[in-house]
């Protein structure tokens, strides 16, 4: 990582106040320093960054404070600098201008900064069901694999198939079938705490990552969850059953690995019958599933 992006890093870690705080200060050193330096020098590129700054990392409304009090400041200075003006309100009409062009900057960035959130909200979220895609759960899954090994801890994943779903397409059509994976989203979505992480991987093919979490309570979401589901089938009419693999892994030694093992486990059920749940565990990095 250079250093501007660890730059970067560290703002975004801080909380708002404190970014408030220090966009605060830099305005009130960049006031001072215009009064050392005069008023022959400009320097509206320097009070913009503190209130770039606010405006991205703090919101609007931060922004648009930080722009009027780097235009009071502004204006303060360049008084206090002795400039001479040939009327009155010039110094007034500059503070003016400097202000529309803070609000100018707050509103823009407030703007790009809502619209790359909302990319990367499409980039994350599978547009159908509402929860994570493939995408975004292996950038999880990849993640909770480097803390186990970090850290040690188990963790455990579920891959679910439904069963019999292109009968739904096929018999009642596309927009049925989208009904049916909405409801398999929602009943999955309400069931995980909030440290869980529920996707749809594609298809009729779902996915759950449960961060430091044992086998026993694993096959206890794992089975609660496939009941759920069958009832909430069962209810609407729709012949629809659930093939499901969960593995609990130590340390395991990769992403990919562990998300492989969990869909196996799955084709296993499919090729055995249909609409149970296999569980298997991996006892230590680098062993073999057993």
């Amino acid at each position: 990582m250079s250093r501007s992006q660890r730059i970067v890093a560290a703002l975004g870690a801080m909380p708002p106040p404190a970014m408030v705080a220090l966009s605060v200060a830099a305005v009130g050193a960049l006031g001072v320093a215009d009064v050392v330096t005069g008023s022959e020098l400009s320097s509206s590129v320097f009070y913009s960054l503190p209130v770039g700054t606010a405006a991205w990392y703090a919101g609007h409304r931060w922004g648009v404070t930080l722009g009027i009090l780097a235009a009071a400041v502004w204006y303060l200075a360049d008084l206090s600098a002795g400039g001479a003006y040939s009327a009155s309100w010039i110094p007034v009409w500059n503070a003016t201008v400097r202000l529309g062009f803070f609000l100018i900057i707050t509103r823009l960035l407030v703007l790009l900064r809502s619209a790359l959130e909302a990319q990367r909200t499409l980039a994350e979220v599978d547009p159908l069901t509402g929860l994570a895609n493939r995408r975004a759960f292996i950038a999880a899954v990849r993640s909770e694999v480097a803390r186990s090994a970090r850290y040690g801890g188990a963790i455990s994943l579920a891959y679910v198939d439904l069963d019999d779903f292109k009968a739904i397409n096929d018999h009642w059509g596309h927009r049925v079938g989208d009904d049916v994976l909405e409801t398999v989203g929602g009943v999955v979505s309400e069931m995980m705490r909030q440290t869980d992480l529920p996707a749809r991987l594609g298809g009729d093919e779902f996915a759950v990552l449960f961060p430091e979490t044992e086998e026993g309570p694993a096959r206890e979401v794992a089975d609660k969850m496939r009941a759920r589901l069958e009832a909430a089938m069962q209810t609407a009419g729709w012949p629809v059953g659930f093939s499901m693999g969960v593995v609990t892994a130590s340390s395991p030694p990769d992403a990919y690995e562990l998300i492989r093992t969990a869909d196996d486990l799955m084709y296993e059920v499919k090729r055995s019958g249909k609409g149970r749940t296999s569980y298997r565990r991996w006892l230590h990095a680098g062993a073999k599933p057993g």
